[in-house]
């Protein structure tokens, strides 16, 4: 399966030898037993957006990305907070937003990490550990996780 990581900075300054970053996390959170596709990465206006083992069910416009199928112009950001129809994990980018965007059951989970310098989103939380290069367990997040498969209110 195709693993997605967007990190968007808003310095808009990507870090040095971020490339070889992404190239260790594709070694580390996809299978060491099939030969994958080449990695879809582009690092723009300081943006990064990648897609691991990319197959058909991808879609890029710019630095926006789709995995699954959504409808037309899946891309286009707006304020009306429009809900796409179809299976997919929204990934969209403009100038100055970021937007993540699930159908309407998650089939495609999107996690996310948000501080004072940068935004990454993924539906991979491995590739988020790796590209953050750090991890803290949060045993409050047990329950939630076991019951609902998510972190719970606040957390």
């Amino acid at each position: 399966m195709s693993k997605v990581l967007l990190v968007s900075y808003r310095n808009k300054k990507v870090p040095p030898k971020v490339k070889d970053c992404v190239q260790k996390i594709e070694k580390a959170i996809l299978p060491d037993n099939l030969a994958p596709n080449p990695m879809d990465l582009k690092i723009n206006n300081g943006t990064i957006s990648c897609i691991f083992n990319p197959v058909d069910l991808k879609q890029r416009q710019g630095n926006s990305l789709c995995l699954g199928v959504a409808e037309n112009n899946w891309w286009e950001t707006s304020n009306d907070n429009k809900v796409l129809e179809g299976s997919y994990a929204v990934f969209r980018e403009n100038e100055q937003h970021i937007e993540l965007q699930t159908d309407a059951v998650a089939s495609r989970t999107i996690w996310y990490f948000v501080d004072d310098e940068k935004i990454l989103a993924s539906n991979s939380q491995l590739a988020i550990i790796y590209y953050l290069g750090d991890f803290e367990f949060n045993e409050d997040v047990i329950p939630w996780m076991l019951s609902s498969g998510t972190l719970g209110p606040y957390l």
